[in-house]
């Protein structure tokens, strides 16, 4: 992760992560076809990291004070990203530039968190009170606008403060306002019980 965090996909050399890692070429090649291997695998580890996180952060508010979750994943997701540099250049700036294969990654994790933005969205009463609202394509949206964001702020130095950040990330949530008798904590309970499954 330190080569392509640090340097880029594109600027990384086999020779390079080699000496980082006190391996030799003939060992990396054993082991992975070429350095897009070597990505894809980095980059789901990172995932896999961030995702856990999310899980715990979420997990820990879903039962008593649901819409608190949602505040709770937004802050972690902030703070990874500014807690390294390194892992957000490659999951928000790298990942795009690879290859197929790392973008399928890309579009599956993307998928993944519009599942949970998704629940938001079908309890709120945005999703009864307009017939021609699409909530997969919203939930989508709300995700793309989070990663923007992001990826703003990154290429900026996270020079904006955090609890700034996240209010704005917080105010793209301020229509979805949730649906009587809509039991959100029994939704999101269900997507981690999903995410426990796919895991």
């Amino acid at each position: 992760m330190s080569v392509f965090g640090a340097r880029g996909y594109h600027a990384a050399t086999v020779r390079e992560v080699c000496a980082v890692a006190h391996l030799t070429e003939r060992y990396f090649y054993e082991s992975f076809e070429g350095m897009d291997r070597l990505f894809a695998a980095v980059y789901a580890e990172v995932l896999g990291d961030l995702k856990r996180r999310t899980v715990a952060a979420i997990a820990r508010h879903a039962a008593d004070a649901p819409l608190q979750a949602t505040d709770a994943a937004l802050r972690l997701f902030f703070e990874y990203i500014r807690e390294d540099p390194r892992r957000a250049r490659i999951v928000l700036l790298d990942a795009l530039s690879i290859n197929e294969a790392v973008l399928q990654q890309c579009a599956a994790a993307l998928q993944d968190y519009a599942g949970l933005v998704g629940h938001l969205v079908q309890h709120s009463e945005v999703a009864t009170s307009d017939s021609h609202l699409d909530a997969g394509l919203l939930a989508a949206g709300l995700v793309g606008f989070h990663v923007h964001v992001a990826t703003t702020w990154l290429l900026g130095g996270c020079e904006t403060p955090l609890d700034t950040v996240v209010e704005t990330a917080r105010f793209a949530y301020r229509g979805l306002v949730r649906r009587p008798g809509g039991d959100l904590s029994a939704t999101l309970h269900g997507w981690l019980s999903e995410h426990d499954r796919r895991e």
